[in-house]
């Protein structure tokens, strides 16, 4: 009997009390947040930007690069929900938390033994009775993942005395002193703040909300997904019903039929949930209120938020943005870029992207934009000074095929890299395809403001938008596909340009004069008609030869000879003066005037002209093009020093002219340098050099601008491109030129 009791004893706890736990923000940089809640980019005093392919090597993936402002002591990270709801199911006083951090502090670190990292964690959003952690600095082994564990057991009131309903996470950076030099102070992963309970088995898992973000009105009806979990051991867990509640319960709805639900222990089943809203803007709420047998919490609300906003009237930037020309005409040429015409989302035609299988991203770009391109570079959209400080928005549609479409935690996104830049970038509409129904066309959109600065600290002249597919784990076979439609980037219109002030029309003998006031950096030309109910003036052709004309400031003048027609009617148009393009080489017929030199012993390296074909970084040439400079075609070797020299270029007449170019950065990251020179036909340098950041690992060929220094302006010069590596023996592609070319404003 004593041993039958004792058998008893030890088996309830087991069978009786089970565990759920509940993420409710995390972030690996990786992947989209499995709590639909990752991590910001950091306050005014420190940053966080992802940074791929991991800096680390240690298998993490991409990480996040902390660097903190000069100046300031404090910095923090947040939660992009700042202020989280404690998930319903939880009891505080008796349940749990768990945050924890994983952390690498280089050996080149910007910060000294003095500072410190933490964890802190703000109830009911104050800073009174937190929960912290903090590690001081000078604890942690360089070059080495370690992870900051912060536990403890959830408060029944905040820190304002009230019943507990909120948490806020900061991750933390203490500058102490303010002493820190910019650049990388530490690298962070797997951030996560869970919420573990004793509750009963069968215990029902529910998201802390479904919000369907900002919808275009008249675009509808909206559907997403709602996942619903059994996280008890061994129950069925059997969902009776669910009824619609709060302000505007009539604009959502969920399938006739789809309750009762029975969802086994340790799975999970979806629902759809569809919001068809009426004609008013605004804010949409409502809840779904989950009834089951899910004895510690019968009753769970899951809420529910949607946002419609009014059409955008602005510029359309993008062309073909509907698939409707035939083919993918204005986007780029990519094997895994198609069109097609069946599912489409309105009108004949769509887009699909194919995963490759093995490769954890993949992107659709355009190679036309509307308003017209950087000159050399068509990905790139040309922003204006007036553009700057407006509005701009996004949309697409997407389509998630039931057969062979893309897995269920891949993501979908759009990505705005202002100044051809990824740091500071703008991301909209990330999904994960596990939150889209099959078959069905998914609305996302995305809005903001054009920033004054672009990514590269420099004021804001271009954005390259790209639409990237992610395979979380990069585990597809390939082939996997998503469709796209309806994709649309607008910005708000800028004002329109003042009118062209006609200062005088009179006869010259038998010519017609016309003049005009004129300002620098603009070019102008005649048009003419015969007919006013012509189309619009800005159509009609241009008179004679009377094009191109540029700015002799303060006024221009045009000698028309007389027309032999009965009336003839006149326009003058403006426009921004183009860059003259003094030079341009994109490789693709050959070596042509380039030469290489290599200025060391060793022999190791050299400039060679073709595929790209290293172990690591590019195995194409720019937009994949045949042909790149690279420092061997694969690797490189040990004690390097070669140069690359442009043909003669002949600066006279030109006034600030630019080099520009594509480069693939693919060193060790330490010893290996880069930099450009400009020289006189006999060898002479011409001002400094410009370095290129080898410490850089780029993933794509990245646009470089370097000024042509003052002194060679009205010289023939060469340009000259130097690679020097050390004595470490590194398994690297090393540096990749394209697309060279020197332009004049």
């Amino acid at each position: 009997m004593s041993k039958l009791l004792t058998t008893i004893l030890l088996i309830v706890p087991v069978v009786g009390i089970q565990a759920a736990t509940l993420v409710i923000a995390d972030e690996n940089f990786d992947s989209a947040p499995e709590s639909d809640n990752g991590l910001n980019a950091g306050n005014a005093n420190v940053s966080v930007t992802t940074t791929a392919g991991d800096p680390t090597a240690s298998g993490h993936g991409n990480v996040g690069s902390v660097d903190i402002e000069p100046g300031g002591r404090w910095g923090e990270v947040r939660a992009q929900t700042q202020n989280i709801a404690i998930p319903v199911q939880s009891v505080p006083g008796l349940d749990t938390f768990t945050a924890t951090l994983d952390v690498y502090i280089p050996d080149a670190t910007t910060f000294t033994a003095t500072d410190r990292i933490g964890i802190i964690l703000r109830w009911n959003g104050s800073n009174t009775n937190n929960n912290q952690i903090f590690q001081a600095w000078d604890s942690f082994a360089p070059d080495t993942w370690e992870t900051i564990t912060l536990t403890g057991t959830l408060p029944l009131n905040g820190g304002d005395g009230q019943p507990l309903n909120s948490v806020v996470p900061i991750i933390s950076f203490d500058d102490n002193p303010a002493d820190a030099a910019p650049g990388i102070a530490a690298h962070v992963d797997n951030f996560q703040l869970s919420v573990t309970s004793a509750d009963d088995d069968p215990n029902l898992g529910a998201p802390s909300g479904l919000a369907f973000g900002e919808l275009i009105k008249d675009e509808g009806p909206f559907v997403r997904i709602l996942t619903l979990s059994n996280t008890g051991a061994s129950n069925l867990l059997t969902i009776t019903g669910a009824t619609l509640a709060g302000a505007n319960p009539g604009t959502f709805s969920l399938p006739d039929g789809a309750f009762p639900l029975q969802i086994a222990a340790g799975t999970s089943e979806t629902i759809e949930v569809t919001f068809a809203p009426g004609g008013n803007l605004g804010l949409y709420e409502a809840t779904i209120d989950l009834a089951s047998n899910d004895q510690n919490d019968p009753s769970v609300m899951v809420p529910l938020t949607a946002t419609l906003i009014p059409p955008f009237s602005g510029g359309e930037l993008i062309i073909n943005g509907d698939f409707e020309l035939g083919g993918l005409a204005a986007w780029r040429d990519d094997a895994r870029f198609n069109h097609v015409s069946d599912p489409v989302h309105a009108g004949t035609g769509a887009a699909e992207f194919n995963l490759a299988g093995g490769a954890q991203w993949g992107e659709a770009r355009l190679n036309t934009t509307s308003p017209p391109a950087t000159l050399g570079d068509s990905q790139a959209l040309e922003i204006s000074e007036e553009m700057i400080g407006k509005k701009y928005e996004y949309s697409a549609w997407y389509f998630r095929p039931a057969a062979g479409g893309m897995a269920e935690d891949d993501t979908v996104r759009t990505i705005l890299r202002w100044n051809k830049s990824n740091a500071s970038n703008h991301t909209h509409g990330t999904l994960t395809v596990g939150q889209m129904p099959t078959d069905t066309w998914v609305q996302v959109t995305g809005s903001g403001v054009i920033p004054e600065l672009g990514g590269d600290g420099l004021p804001t002249t271009s954005v390259v938008p790209l639409w990237s597919f992610q395979d979380v784990g990069s585990n597809a076979v390939g082939g996997e596909v998503m469709y796209i439609d309806d994709v649309s980037f607008k910005i708000e219109e800028p004002p329109p340009p003042p009118r062209i002030r006609i200062t005088d029309v009179s006869l010259d003998g038998e010519n017609l004069k016309i003049s005009w006031e004129s300002e620098a950096g603009t070019s102008y030309r005649l048009r003419s008609e015969t007919d006013l109910s012509a189309p619009d003036p800005a159509t009609w052709p241009v008179f004679d030869t009377f094009e191109d004309i540029r700015a002799t400031p303060p006024i221009n003048t045009a000698s028309i000879p007389l027309s032999v027609d009965s009336e003839r009617f006149f326009v003058i148009e403006g426009y921004p003066t183009p860059p003259d393009r003094i030079f341009y080489d994109d490789f693709e017929n050959g070596q042509g005037n380039w030469t290489t030199l290599v200025n060391d012993a060793s022999g190791n390296t050299s400039w060679e002209l073709g595929t790209p074909t290293g172990s690591t970084g590019p195995l194409t040439g720019a937009d994949d093009s045949a042909n790149a400079w690279c420092t061997n075609l694969g690797d490189y070797g040990t004690g390097s020093d070669i140069s690359l020299r442009s043909p003669a270029i002949d600066l006279a007449g030109f006034a600030e002219p630019k080099l520009s170019f594509v480069a693939f950065r693919d060193a060790d990251g330490f010893g290996d340098t880069a930099e450009v020179r400009f020289l006189r036909l006999d060898g002479t340098q011409i001002g400094p050099s410009a370095p290129l950041d080898m410490t850089l690992f780029d993933t794509e060929f990245t646009t470089i601008e370097i000024a042509v220094d003052a002194a060679a302006i009205g010289e023939t010069i060469i340009i000259e491109f130097n690679f020097v590596s050390d004595g470490s023996e590194d398994t690297f592609s090393g540096l990749a030129i394209d697309n060279v070319s020197v332009i004049s404003n």
